[in-house]
């Protein structure tokens, strides 16, 4: 990996490199613009011209996101994927080792060697908006949303959501709950995030607008510019109207931002067309921040004007709903959604699951008055109070009992794989549905120990048992434990056995 803040250094070189062989007719011809990848593989083709200098060979790179991050211009990865030596100059790239990328986050550029071995030219990168989605369904997963006849109230108190579905996920120590509703005017929402640090720079309250120019460089813009809300507490709301799950995003694909501490605002594009608008600006929205537990509260109502929709019964639109939790201003987030989607994808609505509007209570009326009654009579001896807290309060134990089955899915689906060697956290925390970054706190502060070394002592104990086997080579039991070299294999066994293989096996024969 390329090494933090080196990113934007080589990138400046690499354009002005790249401004230089255009002059010459060097390009990449492939991919095309807006390519979606749906696979492990894809062409890269570098266009030169016939009458160039000599050319020994042409070399590939790929710029993607590695890992969770809101500041992806500062954490991006460069990594060379290999050589063509002979024209036409393409290249088949394997991007197994690449998670899913969202329009905008992945990149290819080529270097052009001479024949004495100097790099004479650099084409790229360019801003293609190409999709790596080798996903084409997370999961299967519903929101239930019911009619109302009594629509919340939007002021942030969450007291008008008992007879609502609800979901809920967990972030690093952020805990989500989200219900919703639905009447002929409104789709509500009332989302609760238990969060014991609660970043929120901005002083704007409301709907932002006005703040910055063309901060996302689209051919056509709203005249009222906005700026997104970095290091920021929030959750974004994630709608395909026309639920078409596609893989790019398009105008009725929208979402809706909304900061911790009461800044909001809505937006669609569609990068293809070079569109991006202002969205959701009728949207009436409510936040307010608690303590006991640290915590904050969203309600909001939208228009199905604002979707051009008309609510029914069974509608179905594709939907997620993204937490990102800073633990600091100005560090890294973790980006985690309630379909499974991670940060550098959530922008896929193919990724996304499904809300679905459903009919009111089953009760009858006769029924339902019976239940009202008796609930107001129970609110004698049962404090409302204390119904309320115990429902939006997430104990300790939970918490960490859903961590403990983590890591232990974590730690099982490493001992399935391990012998694979380009097996990493990244793999098993797609396979746990969580971040990598978060995996590996996780991990460590369950077992005290890194991931990664956790994976290599599990191999050493592994070749430990291979190693009483004389038929065997140290070769042979290197690449059975997931390692690409005996020479490695050797170095991360002295590290932790204080011998080589070699000689541990000698010793433990002799014995």
């Amino acid at each position: 990996m390329v090494p933090r803040g080196f990113f934007l250094c080589i990138i400046t070189g690499l354009w002005f490199a790249a401004s230089i062989s255009a002059s010459i007719g060097i390009k990449l011809a492939l991919p095309k613009a807006h390519t979606v990848i749906t696979g492990n593989t894809i062409r890269l083709l570098a266009e030169i011209p016939k009458d160039a200098d000599p050319v020994k060979e042409v070399r590939f790179y790929i710029v993607y996101s590695p890992f969770v991050d809101s500041s992806a211009a500062s954490h991006r990865t460069i990594d060379y994927l290999g050589k063509a030596e002979v024209p036409p100059f393409e290249y088949i790239a394997d991007l197994r080792s690449i998670p899913d990328q969202n329009c905008g986050t992945l990149q290819f550029f080529f270097t052009v060697v001479d024949p004495a071995g100097k790099v004479v030219d650099t084409c790229g990168p360019e801003q293609r908006f190409l999709v790596l989605d080798r996903n084409l369904k997370i999961s299967d997963k519903r929101f239930i949303c019911r009619e109302t006849n009594t629509p919340p109230h939007i002021d942030a108190l969450l007291t008008d959501w008992k007879n609502a579905d609800s979901i809920g996920f967990i972030n690093g120590d952020n805990t989500i709950k989200a219900y919703s509703l639905w009447d002929e005017k409104y789709l509500y929402f009332g989302i609760e995030v238990i969060d014991n640090s609660i970043i929120g720079p901005y002083p704007q309250r409301g709907y932002l607008v006005d703040n910055a120019p063309d901060v996302y460089n689209f051919e056509r813009i709203d005249s009222l510019k906005y700026v997104p809300v970095p290091n920021y507490d929030e959750v974004e709301l994630f709608f395909d109207a026309k639920h078409d799950h596609s893989m790019t995003r398009k105008l009725d694909d929208t979402h809706f931002l909304i900061g911790a501490k009461g800044a909001y605002y809505g937006r669609r594009y569609d990068r293809k067309l070079g569109i991006s608008n202002l969205w959701g600006k009728s949207v009436r929205c409510s936040v307010a921040v608690y303590e006991n537990p640290s915590r904050y509260v969203i309600e909001a109502a939208f228009p199905w004007q604002e979707f051009q929709l008309k609510p029914k019964e069974g509608l179905a639109v594709g939907f997620d709903l993204l937490n990102k939790n800073y633990m600091f201003i100005g560090r890294p987030s973790i980006g985690v959604s309630w379909n499974g989607c991670e940060y550098y994808n959530y922008n896929n609505p193919s990724e996304w699951g499904d809300l679905v509007l459903a009919g009111g209570d089953i009760l009858s009326s006769a029924w339902l008055l019976v239940c009202v009654l008796f609930i107001g009579a129970s609110a004698v001896v049962i404090p409302v109070v204390l119904w309320r807290k115990k429902r939006m309060t997430a104990t300790k134990e939970e918490l960490l009992k859903k961590q403990a089955v983590i890591t232990n899915n974590m730690e099982k689906y490493l001992m399935d794989n391990y012998a694979n060697p380009d097996f990493t956290i990244a793999e098993a925390a797609r396979h746990s549905g969580i971040s990598p970054r978060y995996a590996g706190s996780l991990f460590k502060a369950e077992k005290k120990i890194s991931f990664s070394q956790y994976l290599n002592n599990y191999r050493v104990e592994r070749a430990k048992e291979m190693l009483r086997d004389l038929k065997l080579s140290v070769t042979e039991i290197a690449f059975a434990v997931g390692y690409n070299s005996p020479e490695h294999f050797t170095r991360v066994f002295k590290s932790i056995e204080e011998s080589s293989p070699n000689e541990y096996r000698q010793t433990t024969n002799r014995g």
